[in-house]
């Protein structure tokens, strides 16, 4: 299948990048992907109830609704209950929006990871999420990392190499040489790394056939887990799928009968309830400052609202916020001035967007950071990826 772009090598300083093969206008679509492996944000979980498979939002807008209301009330929402919702057949708790997302979840990496199977709460690969969860939960897509390594080895001749090399392309470090964090040392981080790799090694072995435990230890020592944690930590890509019913509530913002709209009353109650919360959360007010100065270049200064509505400018339903690995998506280098955008619709389907009008043999880029931080911020963030940005919004010194 022709596409319209291409890898190619640049030097040994820049390595690979992602160049295109034909001219592309503003707006336009240069490629979707699904990824190679991807999570939901721990903390997300609650917020944003989505499938465990493709991350799609569950049930009707009324039933995100009521599942709102009920959080709002200190309450556990019964998402089981929703339409078009099934759950994960030995009941851990994992939810998906059809039965062909649970049937891919399950072949590719939950088949392995799947904790309801499990009587005992003593069981390793408990105890390994839990020090996940605790610790760092990029210990998570690691352990659905060799999930789906095992899963190309079964359905692709029992070739370990095979399995392995759809990652390996990828640039990688040992995880302690990639992160940079006075408050992680060194020594603590490969303790982090050493406790995690105990707990997964000895919660898979249990649960998989005796037969696969030849295969899946090459892919439990420290080496090899160090590395593939430093992969996904260069490599990974942040995903955030919009609420529908965000949507939903920016459409009704916009118009000027909503009150004559049924559903806005119980609508509007429980966003009150939620803009409530969130200005008791110091932590809110950082996401909120972005909102609001997106909306300000969006409009101009000026969106249509009246100046009375306490709605306005609100992100009040969060979105779903997840990280994964996107193989050709993490082709693309980086400039603070890039003519590219990665982004989402309503599920886990990545969409690079042309910023402006590029030419045929133009190197594709995006921002690995906030692109409107100053010179100094850019840079300093910018040493995590190991590399000075030489593009010509920092050559210029903007």
């Amino acid at each position: 299948m022709e596409t319209g772009y291409q890898v190619k090598y640049i030097n040994e300083n820049r390595g690979r990048g992602l160049f295109a093969t034909r001219n592309y206008k503003e707006g336009e679509i240069i490629l979707k992907e699904t990824p190679l492996i991807a999570m939901q944000q721990v903390e997300n979980r609650t917020a944003a109830r989505t499938c465990g498979w493709c991350f799609s939002f569950l049930g009707t807008l009324e039933e995100q609704l009521i599942g709102h209301m009920t959080l709002i009330q200190g309450g556990n929402p019964n998402v089981q209950s929703m339409k078009s919702t099934t759950s994960c057949g030995f009941g851990c708790g994992e939810l998906y929006c059809s039965e062909q997302c649970r049937t891919s979840a399950w072949e590719r990496h939950h088949n392995m990871l799947c904790v309801g199977q499990i009587d005992l709460a003593s069981h390793a690969l408990v105890r390994f999420k839990q020090h996940a969860i605790e610790n760092h939960e990029l210990f998570l897509l690691a352990a659905q990392a060799i999930a789906v390594m095992m899963y190309h080895w079964r359905t692709n001749g029992h070739d370990i190499g095979a399995a392995v090399k759809v990652f390996t392309h990828f640039t990688y470090k040992p995880w302690w040489e990639v992160v940079k964090s006075e408050a992680w040392p060194k020594q603590v981080l490969v303790e982090m790394v050493s406790d995690s790799l105990l707990l997964l090694k000895e919660g898979l072995l249990k649960v998989l056939p005796e037969e696969e435990a030849p295969v899946l230890q090459p892919l439990l020592n420290l080496d090899f887990y160090s590395n593939l944690l430093g992969l996904l930590e260069r490599n990974d890509n942040g995903i955030e799928i919009g609420a529908p019913l965000q949507r939903h509530y920016e459409s009704l913002l916009d118009d000027p009968n909503r009150q004559q709209k049924q559903e806005w009353p119980i609508l509007e109650s429980v966003a009150n309830e939620i803009i409530k919360l969130q200005d008791a959360d110091p932590e809110c007010e950082d996401s909120q400052d972005q909102m609001d100065h997106d909306d300000h270049d969006d409009h101009d200064g000026h969106d249509g609202h009246d100046d009375h509505d306490p709605h306005e400018k609100r992100l009040v339903f969060p979105p779903f916020e997840g990280l994964g690995i996107f193989p050709m998506s993490a082709m693309s280098n980086h400039s603070c001035d890039p003519n590219t955008l990665v982004k989402f619709g309503q599920n886990f389907v990545a969409e690079m967007v042309a910023l402006r009008n590029i030419m045929e043999g133009e190197e594709l880029h995006h921002s690995y950071i906030e692109n409107e931080d100053v010179l100094e911020e850019r840079q300093a963030q910018l040493l995590e990826y190991d590399f000075v940005c030489d593009c010509p919004k920092c050559q210029a010194g903007l």
